[in-house]
Protein backbone atom coordinates (compact mmCIF):
# COMPACT_ATOMS: atom_id res chain seq x y z
CA UNK A 1 0.00 0.00 0.00
CA UNK A 2 1.50 3.32 -1.05
CA UNK A 3 1.05 6.44 1.01
CA UNK A 4 -0.09 8.42 -2.01
CA UNK A 5 -3.20 6.24 -2.37
CA UNK A 6 -4.27 6.33 1.28
CA UNK A 7 -7.67 7.82 0.46
CA UNK A 8 -8.40 4.97 -1.96
CA UNK A 9 -7.87 2.26 0.64
CA UNK A 10 -10.77 0.49 2.24
CA UNK A 11 -11.84 1.48 5.73
CA UNK A 12 -10.34 -1.71 7.17
CA UNK A 13 -7.01 -1.05 5.45
CA UNK A 14 -6.89 2.50 6.76
CA UNK A 15 -7.72 1.35 10.29
CA UNK A 16 -5.00 -1.28 10.19
CA UNK A 17 -2.46 1.25 8.94
CA UNK A 18 -3.35 3.96 11.47
CA UNK A 19 -3.15 1.62 14.45
CA UNK A 20 0.41 0.61 13.61
CA UNK A 21 3.45 2.34 15.20
CA UNK A 22 3.98 5.80 13.72
CA UNK A 23 7.55 4.92 12.78
CA UNK A 24 9.88 1.97 12.88
CA UNK A 25 11.79 1.67 16.14
CA UNK A 26 15.55 2.28 15.99
CA UNK A 27 17.84 -0.70 16.03
CA UNK A 28 17.92 -2.32 19.46
CA UNK A 29 14.55 -0.89 20.53
CA UNK A 30 11.03 -2.28 20.32
CA UNK A 31 7.83 -0.28 19.90
CA UNK A 32 5.70 -0.22 23.03
CA UNK A 33 2.21 1.06 22.26
CA UNK A 34 0.60 -0.22 25.46
CA UNK A 35 2.83 1.37 28.12
CA UNK A 36 5.48 3.54 26.46
CA UNK A 37 8.24 5.23 28.46
CA UNK A 38 7.36 8.90 28.72
CA UNK A 39 8.01 12.19 30.50
CA UNK A 40 4.42 13.34 30.46
CA UNK A 41 4.50 14.48 34.10
CA UNK A 42 7.23 17.02 33.30
CA UNK A 43 5.32 18.51 30.39
CA UNK A 44 2.09 18.55 32.37
CA UNK A 45 3.76 20.31 35.31
CA UNK A 46 5.19 23.00 33.02
CA UNK A 47 1.79 23.54 31.42
CA UNK A 48 0.08 23.90 34.79
CA UNK A 49 2.78 26.30 36.02
CA UNK A 50 2.34 28.45 32.91
CA UNK A 51 -1.41 28.50 33.49
CA UNK A 52 -1.03 29.68 37.09
CA UNK A 53 1.59 32.35 36.33
CA UNK A 54 -0.40 33.72 33.41
CA UNK A 55 -3.52 33.85 35.57
CA UNK A 56 -1.74 35.77 38.33
CA UNK A 57 -0.29 38.24 35.83
CA UNK A 58 -3.73 38.80 34.38
CA UNK A 59 -5.24 39.43 37.82
CA UNK A 60 -2.53 41.98 38.66
CA UNK A 61 -3.13 43.77 35.39
CA UNK A 62 -6.88 43.86 35.99
CA UNK A 63 -6.26 45.14 39.52
CA UNK A 64 -4.04 47.92 38.20
CA UNK A 65 -6.56 48.84 35.53
CA UNK A 66 -9.51 48.87 37.92
CA UNK A 67 -7.94 51.04 40.64
CA UNK A 68 -5.32 53.17 38.93
CA UNK A 69 -5.97 53.64 35.26
CA UNK A 70 -9.68 53.06 34.65
CA UNK A 71 -9.42 53.84 30.97
CA UNK A 72 -9.30 51.20 28.28
CA UNK A 73 -6.66 51.71 25.60
CA UNK A 74 -5.81 49.82 22.43
CA UNK A 75 -2.90 48.05 24.12
CA UNK A 76 -5.25 46.73 26.80
CA UNK A 77 -7.41 45.11 24.14
CA UNK A 78 -4.36 43.67 22.41
CA UNK A 79 -3.13 42.29 25.73
CA UNK A 80 -6.54 40.72 26.31
CA UNK A 81 -6.36 39.08 22.88
CA UNK A 82 -2.85 37.84 23.73
CA UNK A 83 -4.09 36.31 26.98
CA UNK A 84 -6.96 34.66 25.13
CA UNK A 85 -4.76 33.10 22.45
CA UNK A 86 -2.26 32.04 25.11
CA UNK A 87 -5.09 30.33 26.97
CA UNK A 88 -5.95 28.42 23.80
CA UNK A 89 -2.26 27.58 23.38
CA UNK A 90 -2.30 25.86 26.77
CA UNK A 91 -4.94 23.40 25.58
CA UNK A 92 -2.61 21.29 23.35
CA UNK A 93 -0.39 20.63 26.36
CA UNK A 94 -3.27 19.22 28.37
CA UNK A 95 -4.66 17.28 25.41
CA UNK A 96 -1.31 15.73 24.49
CA UNK A 97 -0.93 14.69 28.11
CA UNK A 98 -4.38 13.11 27.98
CA UNK A 99 -3.65 11.05 24.85
CA UNK A 100 -0.18 10.10 26.11
CA UNK A 101 1.80 11.83 23.36
CA UNK A 102 3.73 14.46 25.31
CA UNK A 103 7.46 13.63 25.35
CA UNK A 104 6.86 10.16 23.92
CA UNK A 105 9.01 8.81 21.11
CA UNK A 106 7.24 8.38 17.81
CA UNK A 107 7.83 4.64 17.60
CA UNK A 108 5.90 4.22 20.85
CA UNK A 109 2.66 5.76 19.55
CA UNK A 110 0.37 4.75 16.70
CA UNK A 111 -0.42 6.91 13.70
CA UNK A 112 -3.81 7.92 15.12
CA UNK A 113 -2.08 9.43 18.15
CA UNK A 114 0.57 11.04 15.96
CA UNK A 115 -2.13 12.70 13.86
CA UNK A 116 -3.74 14.11 17.02
CA UNK A 117 -0.37 15.35 18.29
CA UNK A 118 0.51 17.02 14.98
CA UNK A 119 -2.91 18.67 14.87
CA UNK A 120 -2.35 20.00 18.39
CA UNK A 121 1.05 21.21 17.22
CA UNK A 122 -0.60 23.14 14.40
CA UNK A 123 -3.02 24.78 16.84
CA UNK A 124 -0.18 25.61 19.25
CA UNK A 125 1.92 27.13 16.46
CA UNK A 126 -0.99 29.28 15.29
CA UNK A 127 -1.73 30.46 18.83
CA UNK A 128 1.96 31.15 19.40
CA UNK A 129 2.04 33.45 16.37
CA UNK A 130 -1.10 35.31 17.45
CA UNK A 131 0.03 35.59 21.07
CA UNK A 132 3.41 37.06 20.14
CA UNK A 133 1.82 39.44 17.63
CA UNK A 134 -0.75 40.79 20.08
CA UNK A 135 1.63 40.87 23.06
CA UNK A 136 4.55 42.58 21.32
CA UNK A 137 2.21 45.13 19.74
CA UNK A 138 0.67 45.85 23.15
CA UNK A 139 4.09 46.22 24.78
CA UNK A 140 5.29 48.74 22.19
CA UNK A 141 2.10 50.79 22.52
CA UNK A 142 2.46 50.73 26.30
CA UNK A 143 6.05 51.97 26.05
CA UNK A 144 4.85 54.92 23.99
CA UNK A 145 2.10 55.65 26.52
CA UNK A 146 4.51 55.55 29.47
CA UNK A 147 7.45 57.45 28.02
CA UNK A 148 5.71 59.78 25.56
CA UNK A 149 2.34 60.58 27.17
CA UNK A 150 -0.06 62.44 24.93
CA UNK A 151 1.96 62.00 21.74
CA UNK A 152 0.76 58.63 20.53
CA UNK A 153 -0.38 59.71 17.07
CA UNK A 154 1.98 59.77 14.11
CA UNK A 155 0.56 62.90 12.49
CA UNK A 156 0.42 65.86 14.89
CA UNK A 157 0.51 69.30 13.21
CA UNK A 158 3.55 71.31 14.23
CA UNK A 159 5.00 68.51 16.35
CA UNK A 160 8.26 66.64 15.79
CA UNK A 161 8.39 63.15 17.26
CA UNK A 162 11.41 61.81 19.12
CA UNK A 163 13.67 59.00 17.98
CA UNK A 164 12.16 56.83 20.70
CA UNK A 165 8.72 57.29 19.15
CA UNK A 166 9.86 56.40 15.65
CA UNK A 167 11.81 53.35 16.80
CA UNK A 168 8.68 52.11 18.60
CA UNK A 169 6.50 52.75 15.56
CA UNK A 170 9.03 51.19 13.22
CA UNK A 171 9.27 48.10 15.40
CA UNK A 172 5.48 47.90 15.48
CA UNK A 173 5.46 47.88 11.69
CA UNK A 174 8.05 45.08 11.62
CA UNK A 175 6.07 43.11 14.20
CA UNK A 176 2.85 43.41 12.19
CA UNK A 177 4.38 42.49 8.82
CA UNK A 178 6.48 39.69 10.26
CA UNK A 179 3.84 37.90 12.31
CA UNK A 180 1.09 38.27 9.71
CA UNK A 181 3.45 36.77 7.11
CA UNK A 182 4.30 33.87 9.41
CA UNK A 183 0.61 33.32 10.15
CA UNK A 184 -0.21 33.11 6.44
CA UNK A 185 2.65 30.67 5.91
CA UNK A 186 1.45 28.53 8.82
CA UNK A 187 -1.98 28.16 7.25
CA UNK A 188 -0.79 27.42 3.71
CA UNK A 189 2.47 25.51 4.02
CA UNK A 190 0.65 22.27 3.23
CA UNK A 191 -1.87 21.73 0.45
CA UNK A 192 -4.30 20.56 1.61
CA UNK A 193 -3.65 21.87 5.12
CA UNK A 194 -4.77 18.55 6.64
CA UNK A 195 -1.57 16.99 5.34
CA UNK A 196 0.28 18.91 8.07
CA UNK A 197 -1.11 16.43 10.61
CA UNK A 198 -1.73 13.50 8.22
CA UNK A 199 1.61 13.10 6.41
CA UNK A 200 0.47 9.81 4.84
CA UNK A 201 -2.40 11.53 3.01
CA UNK A 202 -2.23 12.88 -0.53
CA UNK A 203 -0.84 16.37 -1.04
CA UNK A 204 2.39 18.28 -0.61
CA UNK A 205 4.12 20.50 1.96
CA UNK A 206 6.78 23.19 1.72
CA UNK A 207 10.05 22.58 3.52
CA UNK A 208 9.64 24.87 6.53
CA UNK A 209 13.08 24.51 8.09
CA UNK A 210 14.38 27.84 6.78
CA UNK A 211 11.20 29.71 7.74
CA UNK A 212 11.20 28.32 11.28
CA UNK A 213 14.84 29.25 11.89
CA UNK A 214 14.48 32.70 10.35
CA UNK A 215 11.37 33.25 12.45
CA UNK A 216 13.31 32.52 15.62
CA UNK A 217 16.10 34.97 14.72
CA UNK A 218 13.72 37.83 13.90
CA UNK A 219 11.90 37.27 17.17
CA UNK A 220 15.19 37.55 19.06
CA UNK A 221 15.80 40.91 17.39
CA UNK A 222 12.34 42.19 18.37
CA UNK A 223 12.77 41.09 21.99
CA UNK A 224 16.14 42.84 22.12
CA UNK A 225 14.61 46.10 20.87
CA UNK A 226 11.80 45.87 23.43
CA UNK A 227 14.36 45.50 26.23
CA UNK A 228 16.71 48.27 25.10
CA UNK A 229 14.09 50.96 24.40
CA UNK A 230 12.98 51.74 27.99
CA UNK A 231 16.51 51.36 29.37
CA UNK A 232 17.74 54.22 27.19
CA UNK A 233 15.25 56.53 28.93
CA UNK A 234 15.37 55.22 32.49
CA UNK A 235 19.11 55.56 32.93
CA UNK A 236 18.99 59.22 31.81
CA UNK A 237 16.52 60.16 34.55
CA UNK A 238 17.47 62.73 37.17
CA UNK A 239 16.87 60.32 40.02
CA UNK A 240 18.70 58.16 42.55
CA UNK A 241 20.58 55.08 41.42
CA UNK A 242 18.30 52.86 43.49
CA UNK A 243 15.18 54.32 41.95
CA UNK A 244 16.55 53.99 38.43
CA UNK A 245 17.60 50.43 39.20
CA UNK A 246 14.15 49.43 40.42
CA UNK A 247 12.52 51.05 37.41
CA UNK A 248 15.02 49.33 35.13
CA UNK A 249 14.22 45.98 36.71
CA UNK A 250 10.51 46.60 36.15
CA UNK A 251 11.26 46.76 32.43
CA UNK A 252 13.81 43.93 32.45
CA UNK A 253 11.42 41.01 32.11
CA UNK A 254 12.14 41.32 28.40
CA UNK A 255 15.51 39.72 29.17
CA UNK A 256 13.68 36.53 30.17
CA UNK A 257 11.73 36.62 26.93
CA UNK A 258 14.97 37.23 25.04
CA UNK A 259 16.69 34.28 26.75
CA UNK A 260 13.77 31.98 25.97
CA UNK A 261 13.71 33.17 22.36
CA UNK A 262 17.40 32.27 22.07
CA UNK A 263 16.73 28.88 23.65
CA UNK A 264 13.84 28.25 21.27
CA UNK A 265 16.08 29.19 18.35
CA UNK A 266 18.63 26.62 19.50
CA UNK A 267 15.85 24.07 19.86
CA UNK A 268 14.69 24.71 16.29
CA UNK A 269 18.14 23.74 15.01
CA UNK A 270 17.75 20.31 16.60
CA UNK A 271 14.11 19.84 15.58
CA UNK A 272 13.54 16.54 13.75
CA UNK A 273 11.27 17.14 10.77
CA UNK A 274 11.62 13.66 9.31
CA UNK A 275 11.90 11.03 12.02
CA UNK A 276 11.06 11.28 15.71
CA UNK A 277 8.96 14.39 15.08
CA UNK A 278 6.58 13.79 17.97
CA UNK A 279 9.28 14.04 20.62
CA UNK A 280 10.78 17.14 18.98
CA UNK A 281 7.31 18.66 18.82
CA UNK A 282 6.87 18.27 22.57
CA UNK A 283 10.17 20.04 23.24
CA UNK A 284 9.40 22.84 20.79
CA UNK A 285 5.97 23.30 22.36
CA UNK A 286 7.45 23.74 25.83
CA UNK A 287 9.94 26.38 24.66
CA UNK A 288 7.26 28.25 22.72
CA UNK A 289 4.94 28.10 25.73
CA UNK A 290 7.62 29.55 27.97
CA UNK A 291 8.40 32.33 25.52
CA UNK A 292 4.75 33.31 25.21
CA UNK A 293 4.40 33.27 28.97
CA UNK A 294 7.42 35.54 29.38
CA UNK A 295 5.96 38.36 27.27
CA UNK A 296 2.98 38.65 29.62
CA UNK A 297 5.07 39.94 32.58
CA UNK A 298 6.86 42.27 30.15
CA UNK A 299 3.53 44.00 29.60
CA UNK A 300 2.26 43.70 33.18
CA UNK A 301 5.44 44.56 35.13
CA UNK A 302 5.16 48.37 34.82
CA UNK A 303 1.63 48.18 36.22
CA UNK A 304 2.80 46.04 39.14
CA UNK A 305 5.58 48.55 39.81
CA UNK A 306 2.96 51.29 39.83
CA UNK A 307 0.89 49.34 42.37
CA UNK A 308 3.93 49.03 44.66
CA UNK A 309 5.08 52.64 44.44
CA UNK A 310 1.82 54.57 44.15
CA UNK A 311 1.31 56.74 47.26
CA UNK A 312 -2.40 55.94 47.43
CA UNK A 313 -3.35 52.33 47.88
CA UNK A 314 -6.86 51.51 46.68
CA UNK A 315 -9.50 50.53 49.22
CA UNK A 316 -9.62 46.86 50.06
CA UNK A 317 -5.88 46.34 49.73
CA UNK A 318 -4.63 43.76 52.17
CA UNK A 319 -2.41 44.85 55.04
CA UNK A 320 0.35 42.52 53.82
CA UNK A 321 0.60 44.26 50.44
CA UNK A 322 0.31 47.65 52.14
CA UNK A 323 3.15 46.83 54.56
CA UNK A 324 5.42 45.47 51.81
CA UNK A 325 4.71 48.50 49.65
CA UNK A 326 5.49 50.91 52.50
CA UNK A 327 8.79 49.18 53.25
CA UNK A 328 9.78 49.42 49.60
CA UNK A 329 8.93 53.11 49.41
CA UNK A 330 10.69 53.77 52.72
CA UNK A 331 13.94 52.18 51.53
CA UNK A 332 13.78 54.12 48.27
CA UNK A 333 13.16 57.41 50.09
CA UNK A 334 16.04 56.85 52.52
CA UNK A 335 18.40 56.13 49.65
CA UNK A 336 17.33 59.31 47.90
CA UNK A 337 17.74 61.35 51.07
CA UNK A 338 21.25 60.02 51.65
CA UNK A 339 22.41 60.51 48.09
CA UNK A 340 21.14 64.08 47.81
CA UNK A 341 22.25 65.52 51.17
CA UNK A 342 20.61 68.62 52.64
CA UNK A 343 18.59 69.27 49.53
CA UNK A 344 15.99 66.80 50.84
CA UNK A 345 16.08 67.87 54.51
CA UNK A 346 12.98 68.93 56.38
CA UNK A 347 12.21 72.25 58.05
CA UNK A 348 14.57 73.98 60.41
CA UNK A 349 14.22 73.32 64.14
CA UNK A 350 14.18 77.08 64.80
CA UNK A 351 10.60 77.28 63.60
CA UNK A 352 7.58 75.84 65.27
CA UNK A 353 5.95 74.62 62.08
CA UNK A 354 5.78 74.94 58.34
CA UNK A 355 3.34 77.83 58.53
CA UNK A 356 5.92 80.05 60.24
CA UNK A 357 8.50 79.59 57.48
CA UNK A 358 8.88 82.14 54.70
CA UNK A 359 8.01 80.60 51.34
CA UNK A 360 11.51 81.00 49.93
CA UNK A 361 13.12 79.24 52.92
CA UNK A 362 10.70 76.33 53.07
CA UNK A 363 12.04 72.89 52.17
CA UNK A 364 9.79 70.06 51.16
CA UNK A 365 10.50 66.36 50.74
CA UNK A 366 9.95 65.26 47.17
CA UNK A 367 9.06 61.78 45.98
CA UNK A 368 11.22 60.06 43.43
CA UNK A 369 10.01 60.14 39.87
CA UNK A 370 7.22 57.65 39.32
CA UNK A 371 6.76 55.69 36.16
CA UNK A 372 3.77 57.84 35.35
CA UNK A 373 5.95 60.96 35.61
CA UNK A 374 8.84 59.88 33.43
CA UNK A 375 10.14 62.64 31.17
CA UNK A 376 9.38 62.72 27.51
CA UNK A 377 11.79 60.63 25.46
CA UNK A 378 14.21 62.60 23.33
Amino acid sequence: MANSSFESWTYEEQEEYLYQPAMEAPEGLVSNLDDPPQETSLGFSVTVACTVIAGLALLLRIYSYAFFRRRLALQDLLALFAMTTFGVMLWPGYFMTYIGALFVHQWDIDRWTLADALYMGHIAATMYILTMFFAQSAILLELIRIFIPGNVHIFIPGHTHSKFFWVCRGTQFVVAIYWISVLIFQQFWCRPLSRAWSPWASGSCIDRKVVDKLSAYINIFIDLIIYILPQTIIWRLNSSVLNKTTQSLAFSFALISLALAIARSHNMHSFVYDGDTNYSLSSAYMWALGECLSVIPVYCAPSVYHIITDPKMPPGTSSTIQSARDKFRSSTTKSTSTSNGNRWQGTSSNHSGPSSLPHENRYQRMDDTELSQLPTAR
